[in-house]
């Protein structure tokens, strides 16, 4: 049990048990697990120390799963079998679902994601992530989006080892990664160190749900404190304000553990 905001929130199986985590909204799943079913539920209660939230006192909802995955087309590149267990696989992020009308948007988000990956399949970049198709599962749907598993994210890689970070060549990296996907027709518009990865010192730009042709309407919010804020449309400028912002991080973070050695 963690403590957070007002606004609590629960993901669990079909069955109540006794013992359950109870998780906020800035808390998201690693996709590690495929949702299956589940329920949700709110409360004004705050989870402090051992204070515990009795869930049967509580009103249950259940995750309308079967209404967030896409149907998979034959058009669309289908995940092999052989590749799944050393791929990365993005699913849905359950912690954002509040009502039935979420899992359009989830669904929505998912598909925006892979018509992005299906254009980048037929004009690959080594700083954009390798898309290997999607996971389609019995009930012919699409559980998730397959990319190729790379070593750790910027984010990661400041914390644990900045002094193996080439900080001119990271932004030059992430730089031609974007160009590229401009080059397309398209932006990125969620440029920040969550959403790159880097590979054997090369930086891979992931994460394309918020990628969308310039001018087109974003189905996103703004990531706080990494984007213009307010901004409701794609284009170039959010991808270089983004990015202007991630080498102002990396010289400052990079700079002050050389200074505090």
């Amino acid at each position: 049990m963690t403590s957070s905001s007002r606004l609590q929130y629960t993901h669990i199986a079909m069955d109540i048990p006794e013992e359950v985590t109870v998780i906020s909204r800035s808390q998201m799943f690693d996709g590690t697990e495929d949702a299956k079913g589940g329920y949700h539920t709110k409360t004004n209660q705050r989870a402090r120390g051992d204070e515990e939230i009795i869930l049967t006192n509580l009103k249950m909802h259940p995750i309308l799963v079967e209404r967030i995955y896409p149907t998979y087309h034959k058009n669309l590149l289908k995940a092999q079998d052989s590749i799944l267990p050393n791929c990365y696989i993005k699913r849905p992020v359950l912690s954002t679902y509040d009502n039935p009308s979420d899992a359009q948007v989830l669904k929505n988000l998912m598909m925006a994601e892979i018509e992005v990956y299906e254009i980048l399949r037929s004009s690959p970049h080594p700083n954009i992530a390798e898309y290997l198709g999607c996971l389609v599962m019995g009930d012919g749907n699409i559980h998730g989006v397959c990319i190729t598993r790379y070593e750790t994210t910027l984010s990661d890689l400041v914390d644990q080892n900045p002094l193996s970070v080439d900080i001119q060549g990271c932004v030059d990296g992430i730089r031609k990664g974007i160009e590229h996907l401009h080059s397309l027709g398209l932006a990125h518009n969620d440029i920040n160190p969550l959403n790159v990865m880097v590979d054997n010192g090369e930086p891979v730009v992931i994460d394309f749900d918020s990628c969308v042709k310039e001018g087109g309407k974003l189905l996103k919010r703004e990531t706080i404190n990494w984007s213009l804020v307010d901004m409701k449309m794609s284009s170039k400028e959010n991808d270089y304000y983004g990015l202007g912002l991630i080498e102002k991080w990396l010289i400052r973070s990079c700079q002050k553990f050389v200074t505090n050695r």
